[in-house]
């Protein structure tokens, strides 16, 4: 990895993830790379933080997303920079080139939008876990065909004989201080609690697969910015090994294509899926307890403990942390608003549902995944994201 060529320590990596942005056509001549991330794991139970100071997930394409939303934020301060906001900004790559504002709501909340020529894609170097990466690379082959059955007709589909096929499509979470994932129905169905974990309970992460599935409804910008825009989806998604077609497709937005209950300007999005031509082979490596995060917004780059998801050395909070994002959501919402007071006693939970279409997208999306079968949405204790500034 560039960043980190001339140290042996952190250059090896088993996963890699990044953003691009396209501006127009054609998009070979118009690509800004965002944000790179690197790794495979979570943290530890123990670690956990009641401030918002330690990231829950540091998966590499989760990891990217986060540098996406933080290069977001400094596109915003950099917005109301140009409009005489006393909100300070250092001199950004992009800077605006990608946002506009579209004036204010009648609570006179700042409203901004991605200008329209912006795209934002997403590539992977591999699967990502769960339900797109648990059958991949097989997949409908002969194994897993009735061969015996007469050939299908025109517009039929071929039976999916599988013997795990009961398990396409379902939800499923990553395992604490490990790697892969699990369906979240061999899991208790009791809400995760904070004095749970501290006992020893195993905390669990929803799998990249889903909540690149949530983010194909939500947009990627997250609660907290959508008190600000309208949702930002992807464009594309672009993986490098270990994938299959027909997973890849369910696993991102096959299983709510039918999803209507939204609301405007929340919906499904179908991004383009595309794949490099050679699948890759299985390598058996060890991975990092570590992950790599930059983005174009910075003037360096972060090494995260997987384990404690904080900075090393150190143990410093990252950039990325939610501690760190309410801090910048409450500087714009208190500027956009004029400033009110009624935002200082706000907690980082109940800022995220000013955002209350996200909120009921959400909750549409949730109940969509139980009521088709497919799993109850795991969350993490509600004390994580009680705290205030």
């Amino acid at each position: 990895m560039e960043l980190v060529k001339d140290d042996e320590t952190y250059a090896s990596q088993k996963v890699i993830a990044g953003v691009v942005l396209t501006l127009g056509l054609p998009l070979v001549d118009n690509v800004h790379v965002v944000s790179v991330a690197t790794g495979t794991k979570c943290i530890e139970g123990d670690f956990m933080s009641e401030k918002g100071l330690s990231l829950n997930d540091c998966h590499a394409e989760v990891l990217a997303t986060r540098c996406l939303r933080d290069f977001l934020y400094s596109q915003i301060d950099a917005l109301k920079s140009f409009e005489g906001s006393p909100i300070e900004t250092n001199s950004l790559p992009l800077q605006g080139i990608i946002l506009e504002s579209v004036g204010s709501t009648e609570d006179s909340i700042l409203r901004i939008k991605l200008k329209d020529n912006v795209k934002f894609h997403l590539y992977i170097s591999t699967s990502p876990c769960g339900d797109a990466r648990i059958f991949s690379p097989k997949g409908l082959e002969p194994e897993v065909i009735d061969l015996t059955a007469a050939p299908c007709a025109p517009g039929e589909e071929v039976i999916d004989t599988h013997p795990n096929r009961i398990n396409r499509g379902v939800l499923r979470a990553k395992i604490e201080a490990a790697e892969g994932t699990i369906p979240v129905a061999n899991l208790s169905s009791a809400p995760q609690t904070w004095d749970g974990i501290m006992l020893g309970n195993a905390l669990h992460t929803m799998s990249c697969s889903d909540k690149i599935c949530r983010w194909n409804v939500l947009g990627i910008q997250g609660a907290l910015l959508s008190v600000f825009m309208d949702p930002i989806y992807y464009s594309s998604i672009v993986l490098g090994s270990l994938h299959h077609p027909v997973h890849f497709k369910r696993a991102v937005y096959s299983r709510i294509e039918n999803l209507t209950k939204v609301e405007d300007p929340y919906r499904v999005n179908l991004p383009k899926l595309l794949m490099v031509a050679d699948r890759g082979k299985r390598r058996v490596t060890k991975s990092p307890n570590h992950s790599i995060t930059w983005t174009c917004s910075w003037n360096s780059y972060e090494i995260i403990s997987s384990a404690k998801g904080r900075c090393e050395p150190g143990g410093v909070a990252s950039r990325l942390a939610k501690r760190l994002a309410f801090i910048r959501f409450l500087k714009l919402y208190k500027t956009g608003t004029g400033g009110r007071d009624d935002f200082v006693n706000i907690s980082y939970e109940g800022a995220k549902h000013l955002a209350t279409k996200y909120q009921e997208s959400k909750m549409k999306f949730m109940e969509w995944m139980k009521e088709s079968g497919y799993g109850v949405w795991i969350s993490k204790p509600i004390e994580q994201d009680s705290f205030v500034l």
